[in-house]
């Protein structure tokens, strides 16, 4: 069935919405809106071409600017010969020889992607369709693939409990890779993390068992893409449980899955009850006993959060395995997630159900790694050095947004993610190493403040050759050539050594 012509991001989100595009092959343009911001896409068989925005730092000098192809002053010349251009960056661009006409069509493409992947932060807003009017063969060069889109807008800005609860159906059934899931997974395998996830797919298991292993954006986003664009089927009965010895249950000796989420349909959670005259007047609707205990313990929880620790609202001792972190887990989701009361005829109660699912996703995460876990356990130890584990949370959500803008060149919009990053947490070297990076690679370099971060992070993380090599190229730009070259060869033979 063909989408509406128009719609609000909050009932279809902009995943959701691109994804149909390209499934339904749209072309045509697609308007979107929120507040004072507003782009238009158009596109060609549901692939992205080409943009227009209102947004301020979404022109052309200035993304060409922040990844370092042109300098400031060009920038500059590039705005005032595109006002006798009629505002036209890319004539402006061919004219002063800016860029050979190959680079101006990456430019371009990379200028679609930003502009697009921005809009997954829109949390509401508007879109509409215009059908027709493509632009056919002339659009070739300029297409950007929407697989490519839909997983960096994810990963950058879509959180892991969202992206999480939108597989949440799928998570806990076998996937099992399709005559389309080969060609899929090349168009997304961009990061180690996203080939490890089609590496690790395995149709004995869950989904949520290969996607939980780690909860990385790239990884989640291309888990969203691959269980949401066609690749996998999903078979209905989730993996087995383990028997006694850790092993799965075969033939009779199979139990029942020890992960499956099953909601009762609202008619199931509650009944009606009547007079003896049956006046449906005075007819009265009470809870199933099942969703009353529900109630009951979600409310519990939420009375209860700022007593209860991660162990504690998970329901687990202290020493509790990793397996057992994970089947708590969908044992809470399974009750208590937002959509699952909300399911039991307990709409009333979504407000303290995102409370109380916020913080067992926030345990879930800590105590399901294995980094995280032990900082938080030295929080909670007198003896250990003090964490605060909502701390580390934050930073390293902050780490992997800087990260992204990092991979794609945006060196000044990195600072904006990797400062408060460092701030939070000082100790960490790859952050302070990120920081350092983007201080000396952003189109007015600060050397010394990245000098100053990068010497903090060789001292924290000795023979990383991504950190020996970024202080090698900074000293050598501060005219320190044999210390430089010194730092250059070791990061060079420790990364030969790694292969």
């Amino acid at each position: 069935m063909p989408l509406a012509d128009r719609g609000t991001l909050a009932k279809m989100p902009l995943p959701r919405l691109l994804l149909a595009l390209w499934q339904e092959s749209f072309s045509g343009t697609l308007s979107l809106s929120r507040e004072r911001k507003s782009k238009r896409v158009q596109l060609e068989q549901g692939v992205p071409v080409l943009t227009q925005s209102n947004v301020a730092g979404e022109s052309l000098s200035e993304q060409l600017a922040a990844c370092e192809q042109i300098s400031a002053e060009q920038a500059r010349q590039l705005v005032e010969e595109a006002r006798r251009h009629d505002g036209d960056e890319r004539s402006a661009i061919l004219a002063l020889k800016l860029l050979e006409p190959a680079e101006l069509v990456q430019a371009l493409r990379e200028q679609v992607r930003r502009r697009v992947v921005e809009c997954f932060a829109w949390p509401d807003g508007t879109w509409q369709l215009e059908r027709g009017g493509g632009l056919g063969e002339e659009a070739q060069p300029f297409r950007v693939d929407p697989l490519w889109i839909l997983q960096d807008g994810l990963a950058t800005h879509w959180s892991a409990e969202r992206i999480l609860g939108d597989l949440e159906a799928k998570l806990v059934l076998r996937p099992q890779p399709n005559e389309r899931f080969q060609a899929l997974a090349r168009r997304i395998e961009r990061s180690p993390d996203a080939r490890a996830l089609v590496e690790a797919l395995d149709p004995t298991k869950t989904f949520g068992e290969s996607v939980y292993v780690e909860l990385s954006p790239a990884r989640l986003g291309a888990a969203w893409v691959l269980a949401e664009s066609g690749g996998l089927d999903f078979g209905e009965d989730s993996a087995s449980a383990d028997d006694a010895g850790g092993h799965p249950a075969s033939g009779a000796e199979r139990s029942e899955p020890e992960m499956e989420f099953v909601f009762e349909s609202r008619t199931a959670a509650i009944r009606v009850e009547t007079d003896a005259g049956g006046d449906d007047a005075d007819a009265k609707v009470t809870l199933s006993a099942e969703a009353e205990a529900v109630r009951k313990e979600m409310l519990d929880h939420h009375e209860r959060l700022d007593e209860l620790d991660h162990y504690e609202i998970l329901g687990l001792a202290p020493d509790a395995r990793d397996s057992a972190v994970k089947k708590a887990y969908f044992g809470l989701a399974k009750r208590l997630h937002p959509d699952a009361v909300s399911r039991a005829g307990l709409e009333s109660l979504h407000r303290e159900a995102n409370e109380v699912f916020a913080h067992i996703a926030q345990a879930y995460q800590t105590l399901s790694n294995p980094k995280r876990r032990k900082a938080y356990d030295e929080s909670r130890s007198s003896t250990g050095p003090a964490a605060d584990v909502n701390r580390i949370a934050q930073a390293e959500t902050l780490y992997r947004k800087g990260e992204v803008m990092l991979r794609v060149g945006n060196f000044a919009g990195a600072l904006d993610f990797l400062r408060p990053c460092v701030e939070i947490w000082p100790e960490e070297a790859d952050y302070q190493g990120g920081l350092g990076w983007a201080l000396y690679k952003k189109p007015k370099p600060d050397v010394a403040g990245a000098r100053e971060h990068l010497e903090k992070a060789n001292a924290l993380k000795r023979d990383d050759p991504v950190l020996l090599f970024r202080l090698g190229m900074v000293l050598r730009k501060q005219g320190e050539s044999e210390r430089a070259q010194e730092l250059l060869d070791r990061a060079k033979s420790l990364e030969k050594a790694k292969r």
